[in-house]
């Protein structure tokens, strides 16, 4: 593995320049490797592993670097049902995509356009390779998780951390850089669900070897469809480069609806530009300021 030295420093530098401007799983696992589920709101002790990037088009390191994370964006909400999902495949590989361009052509000024404008555009997740402390049995897991539900809180970590803390290397296998994240977790809801943001983030001593244990090249799994596979999900099939079992059936472009999105039940959240909370993200010019706007994001894309 390269050298592990920097890296997530070097990362965070370009995660962050690169956002200064801005129903299938696309997912596929090894065989034997799970995906880590947080369930509530209890503090977890986990042990981020860095993997070798092998792909040029992984946005924030290069081929031979060693990253924590592997980010990629999809889109969801796809299909009368809005269940279906694809990968990106302008964000993620820098490519045609046919969401993009079936978005790119709603109006801001029709209300229903602008409500699958907001539900279809593609969405920021990322991939970690997670050894759960509490959990260690299971090995190597695999946590896909919207980087405004963590990766948002780490980037903000990092960020503010000096070079004497120690953390630029906490993705490092062995035990003397390698650091264990103490991540608190706060629990939302809606009328259907409960989901878990992390909340604060702590870096500790960790008590695990990991330089013998195998990660997972988080490159090799995402899906890559091609364009075609991609269009063909929108207009009714799925695509076999994403074949797990919430595969969605969709109808044809332009009889896209969003799915019905289950309300946040907080009485006092109101919407800026007038619209409603956890459905009209990026609906309204006061969306780009709005405090509440990851929250908004969030619930929307559920």
């Amino acid at each position: 593995m390269a050298n592990a030295s920097s890296a997530a420093r070097r990362r965070l530098e370009r995660h962050t320049e690169g956002n200064k401007g801005s129903g299938s799983r696309v997912i596929s696992l090894p065989e034997g490797v799970e995906f880590l589920q947080v369930k509530d709101a209890a503090v977890r002790r986990f042990d981020i592993l860095g993997y070798e990037v092998t792909e040029k088009h992984n946005p924030v390191s290069h081929v031979g670097e060693t990253s924590f994370e592997r980010t990629y964006h999809q889109h969801a909400n796809l299909g009368p049902d809005g269940k279906g999902r694809t990968i990106c495949l302008k964000e993620t590989f820098g490519e045609r995509c046919p969401v993009c361009e079936f978005v790119a052509t709603l109006s801001w000024d029709n209300e229903a356009d602008k409500a699958v404008r907001s539900s279809m555009r593609a969405k920021e997740r990322q991939l970690f390779n997670v050894y759960d402390v509490a959990d260690g049995e299971k090995g190597v897991q695999i946590w896909d998780v919207s980087f405004h539900l963590f990766g948002k809180v780490l980037d903000a970590k990092l960020a503010i951390a000096d070079p004497e803390d120690g953390v630029d290397d906490f993705c490092d296998l062995g035990m003397e850089k390698g650091k264990t994240l103490k991540i608190g977790f706060n629990e939302k809801s809606n009328k259907t669900y409960k989901f878990y943001e992390a909340a604060s983030i702590d870096f500790k001593n960790r008590t695990v070897d990991h330089t013998k244990t195998e990660v997972v090249n988080l490159d090799k799994c995402i899906c890559h469809p091609t364009y075609d596979e991609v269009k063909a999900i929108m207009d009714g099939g799925t695509s076999p480069d994403a074949p797990r079992d919430d595969a969605g059936t969709t109808t044809t472009p332009a009889a896209q609806k969003p799915a019905d999105k289950a309300q946040d039940t907080t009485s006092d959240v109101e919407c800026p530009g007038g619209g409603t909370y956890g459905k009209d993200v990026d609906t309204y010019p006061e969306c780009a300021k709005c405090p509440r706007w990851n929250d908004c994001d969030d619930l929307t894309n559920k």
